[in-house]
């Protein structure tokens, strides 16, 4: 009697509007139909499933990838190559050098809120539209070994996503999902010469994917992240590049049905939805500031290329929205030296990718003592 249930509901779904059914219902009975009412649920509401390529594509640039990039960022401002401009103070000549002094520890932060848009013809005849907007919150703490180019430290991440998604067949309705989530991530960094910095780190978390009165689904996430820094001044100009390799996994469990949801399909758990996902991304990229009276306006651009990205999603549709992208980034950086405080704030716009657009903003401030 479910399975018949299941099997009318799923074919209202794909045979007429689905206006009726909110909170993705319409796309959980579809899925829990197989074949391809499965095939059109994940197509037409990717946002309903952890699975897949375009929903854990933005949640895990916004999360893993945006923790190793913090990270990274953090150890390239405590690090400082030779010919930096100087400023005078009060008691002595103090510069962008005197960061690098005796101080052994850092303790900085970094938010960032990113939005994701993608668009594309579904398997349905219509477009599938998600919009994420995440808000990732990082605190970090290092300090300085033995040796002063070798540094170890600490960063927790804690995200928060609002998600919505519709398909644009008659008489649809929007569904909109929240997520939230954390990432406990060591890191390593060592500067190799005056001008070269490696840092590495390995991060691990749990989330949630949250479908108000239709569902809730669990992840497991780790991610690596290897990154090598360069940095050179010209007077009062600054040169800077960074080449960075990211391995990303999230690991989703069934989905947990309640509500309506669980009411009107008589499950509780929505089998076979469980997931994993796996993200390979490699990126070059550089930038140039100018250094003038303790700020630093600097402009950027970066390209990624998403080498590998799956799912063991089943039914999952082939990736919609392209692997490779250009970041162009334009910001500011503030030094307070003679108390060792360093912060900046910084937006940045990706092109490129066949039907997603992505932009954020970034702060970061730091402090050495």
């Amino acid at each position: 009697m479910k399975t018949t249930t299941r099997l009318a509901l799923a074919s209202i779904c794909l045979a007429s509007p689905v206006g009726a059914f909110a909170n993705c219902l319409g796309a959980y009975s579809s899925y829990s139909s197989g074949g391809i009412f499965a095939e059109q649920a994940l197509s037409n509401h990717p946002e309903c499933f952890g699975g897949g390529a375009t929903t854990s594509q933005a949640l895990v640039s916004a999360t893993a990838a945006r923790q190793s990039s913090a990270i990274s960022d953090a150890l390239a401002r405590r690090w400082t190559a030779p010919g930096a401009p100087s400023l005078a103070a009060t008691g002595g000549a103090r510069g962008m050098a005197a960061g690098d002094g005796a101080q052994p520890f850092n303790l900085w932060g970094n938010s960032s809120d990113e939005d994701t848009e993608q668009r594309y013809g579904n398997l349905s005849g219509n477009t599938t539209k998600n919009d994420f907007d995440i808000q990732n919150h990082i605190l970090g703490a290092d300090y300085g070994l033995a040796s002063p180019s070798l540094v170890f430290g600490l960063s927790l991440g804690i995200d928060r996503g609002d998600i919505s998604g519709i398909n644009t067949a008659p008489g649809e309705e929007e569904n909109e999902l929240t997520s939230h989530g954390y990432m406990v991530a060591p890191y390593l960094g060592w500067q190799l010469n005056d001008e070269l910095s490696l840092d590495a780190s390995i991060g691990f978390g749990q989330g949630e994917l949250h479908a108000s009165d239709s569902s809730n689904q669990d992840v497991d996430r780790w991610y690596t992240g290897v990154n090598l820094n360069y940095q050179r001044w010209l007077g009062s100009w600054q040169l800077a590049a960074r080449a960075g390799y990211l391995h990303a996994e999230e690991d989703y469990d069934d989905l947990k049905l309640h509500g309506d949801t669980e009411e009107q399909l008589g499950l509780t758990e929505l089998q076979d939805s469980d997931a994993t996902n796996e993200l390979d991304r490699i990126q070059l990229g550089g930038q140039v500031g100018y250094w003038w009276n303790g700020w630093m306006p600097y402009a950027g651009l970066k390209y990624m290329d998403d080498v590998h990205r799956s799912t063991t999603q089943n039914f999952a549709p082939s990736d919609p929205i392209g692997k490779e992208a250009w970041v162009w980034t334009l910001g500011v950086n503030f030094y307070s030296l003679a108390y060792g405080i360093t912060g900046g704030l910084a937006y940045e716009q990706e092109e490129g990718r066949s039907h997603q657009n992505l932009n954020s903003w970034v702060a970061n401030l730091s402090l050495r003592f």
